[in-house]
C-alpha cells in the first residue's frame, strides 16, 4: 500500500455487512478510512488496520470530515428495525444521514460512491412473477419504517447524480453468514412449529461483499444491482436452519390475520417491559409478502455467482457453533 492508493470511505463499518467490507478492502491492500460512532463495537474489526473517524451519520459536520480526502465512499450504514419507538432514529439516520453522505460526496468530489440499500426498497411482485430492479416500489400501504426509509434514502442519491454524483445502488436481500449475531435469537427460536406464509431472496454475506467490490469498479453509474441467490419462503428458511442443529424447525403456516394479533400482543406487552417484541405490528404488515427477485442484472453486469443457500446455512451455523453461541 502507498500513499498515493485511493482511500475509501466505509461508513456502517463495525455492522455485519460493513465489517466484513473493511475487512476484504484491507486484505486486498486498500486504504480503508471508517467512519462509526463512538462506543461501537470493534471486535469484528479486531487487527484490522485503517483510519477512524468517529462521529453520527446524523452530525453533518462529522460526516464531512470522514468524506474529505476520499476518493471512494461505501456508504452501508442503517438502522434496521420494525418497532415504532425507533422510528426517529431510523428516520435521522437512514435518510438524513444519507442526505449528509450524499452532499459531502459532492463537495469533495469523490469519484463513486456505493450506495447499500435493500431489496426493501424496491418493492414486490404480485403476479408470481421475480420482482427486479425495475419494479416499483409498492410498500407504502404496510406502512413498514424501514422500507420507507430505505425508498427515500434511495431517492436522495438518484436525484443528486444529475448534479454530477456518480453513485451505484446495490440492494441485497436478507443476509446470511458468519458472523451475523442479528439472528442468533431466531436460530435458538427453531423449536417452534409455526412460520408465516411469505418469503424473501436471501444471499450470502461474501457475495455480497463481492457485489459490492464489482459494483464499485464495474458498475454503471446510477445503475440497482440485486444480490440475491434464492428465493425461500420462511418456512424453508427455517426447516434449512433447523436440520442443521437437529430439530424439526417450523411445520404449520399461520393465516395473516393471526400473525397480526400476535404482533399486537406483543407490541403491547413491550411497552409494560419497555424492551422492543420479537414480532411487530409492522413486521407482521409483511408477514404474507414474498420478497422474491432476480439477479440476473447482477450476473450479467457485475459477472457474480451466488452461493446456494444450504451452503450459506451451513457456513452459518458453524460460525455459530466455533463461537460458542450454539
Amino acid at each position: 500500500m502507498s500513499a498515493t492508493t485511493p482511500l475509501i470511505l466505509v461508513t456502517g463499518a463495525t455492522g455485519f455487512v460493513g465489517s466484513h467490507l473493511v475487512r476484504r478492502l484491507v486484505a486486498e491492500g486498500e486504504r480503508v478510512r471508517i467512519f462509526r460512532r463512538d462506543g461501537a463495537r470493534l471486535e469484528d474489526l479486531a487487527a484490522v488496520r485503517c483510519e477512524e473517524v468517529i462521529g453520527d451519520l446524523t452530525d453533518a459536520a462529522a460526516v464531512d470530515r470522514a468524506v474529505q480526502g476520499c476518493e471512494v465512499v461505501f456508504h452501508s450504514a442503517a438502522v434496521i428495525q420494525y418497532w415504532t419507538p425507533n422510528n426517529p432514529r431510523q428516520y435521522a439516520v437512514n435518510v438524513n444521514g444519507t442526505r449528509h453522505v450524499v452532499e459531502a460526496s459532492l463537495r469533495h468530489r469523490v469519484k463513486r460512491l456505493v450506495h447499500v440499500s435493500s431489496i426493501a426498497a424496491i418493492g414486490y411482485r404480485l403476479d408470481g412473477e421475480l420482482a427486479d430492479e425495475s419494479t416499483r416500489y409498492n410498500y407504502g400501504p404496510f406502512r413498514n419504517h424501514y422500507c420507507d426509509t430505505k425508498y427515500a434514502a434511495e431517492a436522495i442519491v438518484r436525484a443528486e447524480i444529475d448534479r454530477g454524483l456518480d453513485a451505484v445502488i446495490v440492494n441485497p436481500g436478507t443476509v446470511y453468514g458468519p458472523g451475523d449475531r442479528r439472528r442468533i435469537s431466531f436460530i435458538r427460536g427453531l423449536m417452534s412449529n409455526f412460520t408465516a406464509r411469505g418469503g424473501i431472496a436471501v444471499v450470502d454475506i461474501d457475495d455480497v461483499i463481492e457485489g459490492l467490490i464489482r459494483a464499485w469498479r464495474t458498475g454503471k453509474t446510477g445503475e440497482r444491482y440485486v444480490l440475491t441467490a434464492e428465493n425461500r419462503t420462511y418456512r424453508e428458511i427455517g426447516q434449512t436452519f433447523a436440520r442443521l442443529i437437529g430439530r424439526r424447525g417450523p411445520r404449520y403456516v399461520l393465516p395473516g390475520g393471526i400473525v397480526r394479533a400476535l404482533a399486537v400482543l406483543s407490541d403491547v406487552w413491550s411497552r409494560v417491559t419497555r424492551r422492543p417484541p420479537t414480532l411487530t405490528p409492522s413486521m407482521a404488515r409483511l408477514a404474507n409478502v414474498r420478497a422474491f427477485f432476480s439477479n440476473a442484472k447482477a450476473r450479467r453486469e457485475l459477472g457474480m455467482t451466488f452461493r446456494p443457500f444450504a451452503a450459506t446455512a451451513e457456513r452459518t451455523i458453524a460460525w455459530y457453533r466455533q463461537n460458542r453461541l450454539l
